[in-house]
């Protein structure tokens, strides 16, 4: 699947948050397991993402530089983000 990046950027796919981010796609599959990151809805194997996410993401990689991510998911759920 070919990212369905629209005009106003609506809409990426792991491979593109993985690109943003420094993440693999098995790392950004990982953070979705966990709950740090939701997807918008899946379209069959893809999960498809808000562009929202690859800040979230790259705010999750500088916390992950000191705290554990159990810790940061509870961080971040209580900002009531996603």
């Amino acid at each position: 699947m070919t990212s369905k990046i629209t005009k106003d950027n609506r809409y990426i796919i792991a491979t593109d948050v993985a690109k943003a981010t420094g993440l693999t796609r098995a790392g950004v599959a990982y953070y979705e397991e966990l709950g740090l990151i939701k997807p918008l809805f899946k379209a069959g194997k893809y999960s498809v993402y808000a562009p929202e996410t690859i800040d979230r993401v790259k705010k999750i990689n500088k916390l992950k530089e000191n705290h554990k991510l159990a810790y940061i998911k509870e961080l971040l759920d209580g900002e009531g983000g996603s």
